[in-house]
């Protein structure tokens, strides 16, 4: 069975998106490996993942190739009133990255709508935090019980097909 993963996004998700893939520095800031950032070299081919930007998630995914140590396609892309490289600054460029084929919600999922409900405050590497917000970190592991809430909470938000049968078999 496909495991399940939320990546956390700020900017970065149009630079990812455009390049239909999840890419993560080796190291943080201090030169270490960083958990979340270690889980895309985790992921495997039919994984799905959940992608959260702005309070919502906004498009869902499945890994289409193994994760592998790259150079971040560094691009810059113009937003109003500012730009973004996909490459951290105090990274060299290489990272883990996947390929993944992304879907956009047609309706994309508010955390208020669910985030309560995923409170686990046994895990200690959990998206969620004990106020049903997001923690920070990049690339979370969950399980098919926090997917089938999130589809709940807005099970007409268009999500493909490959996420639907999970959902059935798990209820099966």
């Amino acid at each position: 069975m496909s495991k399940v993963w939320w990546a956390n996004h700020s900017i970065h998700i149009k630079g990812d998106k455009m390049h239909d893939y999840i890419w993560a520095p080796l190291t943080g800031k201090d030169g270490l490996p960083l958990f979340h950032h270690v889980n895309v070299g985790k992921v495997s081919i039919g994984d799905i993942v959940l992608h959260y930007s702005d309070d919502k998630i906004r498009h869902v995914s499945r890994v289409i190739s193994k994760p592998v140590i790259a150079f971040a396609e560094i691009k810059i892309v113009p937003q109003p009133e500012k730009s973004f490289a996909t490459t951290p600054k105090h990274s060299d460029g290489k990272g883990y990255k996947a390929g993944c084929a992304y879907k956009e919600l047609d309706s994309p999922i508010d955390i208020k709508d669910f985030g309560k409900k995923l409170i686990r405050p046994e895990i200690k590497y959990w998206p969620i935090d004990k106020n049903g917000r997001a923690n920070q970190g990049f690339l979370y592991a969950i399980d098919v019980a926090a997917l089938a809430i999130i589809w709940a909470a807005q099970p007409k938000a268009g999500w493909p097909p490959f996420v639907n049968d999970v959902i059935r078999t798990s209820k099966g």
